[in-house]
């Protein structure tokens, strides 16, 4: 992995060790690089952001974001090139899941997360669009160099 900023990329390399820690040797989990930490989500959150990193080949990397579609939070994403970096899957995480399966009225407050894996070298911008009512409230760009 290499970052432009050295204390991010210091950030990412001892959350991944962490993580694969707390995974107990789980591939899946060892492989998983959070995106969410590249960015600075202090100050509320407010305005556009763009983040170059660099990864290699192989990589799976993943966003977190706020869900609850009833309110109308969601998010989408754009990849410029999909030989690059590919979508795998969409999570979601519900806060009440008993209740979500019951149906319930406003259970659906969730945490949502895109995973992504670097596929060959090459240049990719993954573009993060935080929603609110299918409006575009956030935009994060990641400029990604995979070597």
């Amino acid at each position: 992995m290499r970052f432009r900023k050295t204390a991010a990329g210091a950030l990412i390399l001892a959350l991944t060790v962490l993580s694969a820690l707390h995974a107990g040797g789980r591939k899946e989990e060892i492989n998983m690089i959070s995106l969410n930490m590249l960015t600075d989500e202090s100050g509320g959150g407010q305005g556009d952001a763009v983040i170059e990193a660099g990864f290699l080949p192989g990589q799976h990397l993943s966003y977190t974001f706020e869900l609850y579609e009833s309110v109308g939070f969601d998010a989408d994403y754009r990849i410029s090139d999909q030989s690059v970096l590919a979508f795998v899957e969409r999570k979601e995480k519900y806060v009440n899941p008993k209740q979500m399966r019951q149906g319930m009225t406003g259970a659906d407050d969730a945490e949502g997360t895109f995973v992504f894996r670097t596929l060959k070298p090459g240049r990719a911008t993954l573009i993060i669009l935080h929603l609110f009512r299918g409006d575009v409230e956030k935009e994060i760009s990641f400029r990604l160099t995979v070597e």
